[in-house]
């Protein structure tokens, strides 16, 4: 969880680049270009914009769906049933930059 695909290629933004390139979409005329490891993209503000909203909504599906693994492991009462936990459950579909 916690990541998008461009391609065939997983990235992350944290918290706080999504808040840094969210205000300098909201300010910018031009275009931005995003820094993703080897790859420098190049976005229109707009496309900015809607990718950070959508990215942001994933990002608090995964939030809440960790949160409730977690109540739920803490209510497990034997070692064995925490091993057999399927933490992997309930996850939003991963995002794709296009």
């Amino acid at each position: 969880v916690n990541s998008f695909k461009i391609g065939n290629k997983t990235y992350w933004l944290d918290k706080a680049t999504r808040v840094g390139l969210m205000h300098l979409a909201n300010c910018s005329t031009e275009n931005i270009q995003l820094v993703l490891g080897e790859e420098i993209l190049t976005l229109t503000p707009e496309f900015v914009k809607n990718f950070l909203a959508k990215l942001e909504v994933y990002a608090g599906k995964c939030y809440v769906q960790t949160q409730k693994h977690l109540i739920a492991v803490d209510k497990l009462n034997n070692v064995e049933d925490i091993i057999n936990y399927d933490y992997t459950t309930g996850y939003p579909e991963k995002i794709t930059l296009e």
